[in-house]
């Protein structure tokens, strides 16, 4: 059965019961992503799905996808840039039982606290976004056009220091 997103929740009683979430989110909801974009319209859409692996692991399952507006460090445009990530989690209580996970899983440390089941979508979104966003090759142009050259008339910034340095070396 799919209903809406909870704000929060026990992630344990939620893998108990394999409750599953499906919908979408605005992005404009996500007050760790929004700063990162270009532009905050736009929605992602996601699957949760709690359950139990054959291993008797609590896990989280599912994908998170979008369409993120992000501005490239070439041209610094604003860019379409694409997300469709798939979510493979599994609660631990401690450190030393995250570090006995297999690899396909990501831990999600528990204590007391609910769990925000968003903050796991806006992780995977924020782990999507290139350390320097910018357009494939060839399709944006520097905002600054290396092509062409100064006046003729206009002096290099350091000619000064090339002449004073050239005047010392010959006495």
């Amino acid at each position: 059965m799919s209903i809406d997103l909870p704000l929060l929740l026990d992630p344990l009683r939620a893998t108990r019961h394999c409750e599953h979430y499906a919908g979408s989110l605005e992005l404009q909801c996500c007050e760790r992503l929004t700063p990162v974009l270009a532009r905050s319209d736009g929605v992602m859409e996601y699957q949760l799905v709690f359950g139990v692996d054959n291993d008797r692991r609590s896990v989280i399952k599912g994908w998170v996808k979008a369409s993120l507006w992000l501005q490239c460090q070439r041209c610094l445009e604003p860019f379409p840039f694409p997300v469709h990530s798939t979510i493979a989690l599994a609660v631990v209580k401690g450190l030393d039982e995250a570090e006995r996970l297999p690899e396909v899983y990501d831990p999600v440390l528990i204590d007391d606290q609910p769990l925000r089941p968003q903050l796991l979508l806006e992780d995977e979104l924020l782990l999507a976004v290139p350390v320097v966003p910018r357009h494939e090759d060839g399709m944006c142009q520097p905002p600054i056009d290396t092509q062409t050259k100064p006046p003729a008339d206009e002096q290099h910034p350091f000619a000064d220091l090339a002449q004073w340095h050239a005047a010392r070396r010959s006495t």
